[in-house]
């Protein structure tokens, strides 16, 4: 009974249009590198940064996609 209490459902508000829900990620690495060997080849790749920053906005209602 106390679940039924707390469930809660949404009722639309006339007029009101809600935000699009929006989601960013940030990621910073310091020094950092990537090593890449492919299992059937005899081949290695290694890279190195000093420093490396990653930006994406995700928004739901869209089909772009932004990467910086």
């Amino acid at each position: 009974q106390l679940l039924t209490l707390l469930a809660l459902e949404e009722e639309p508000v006339l007029g009101y249009t809600p935000p699009t829900p929006l989601t960013r990620l940030h990621l910073h690495l310091c020094r950092c590198a990537l090593d890449y060997r492919p299992p059937p080849l005899p081949l290695r790749v290694l890279v190195t940064a000093e420093t490396f920053s990653l930006t994406s906005t995700i928004l739901t209602d869209t089909d772009v996609f932004l990467l910086r």
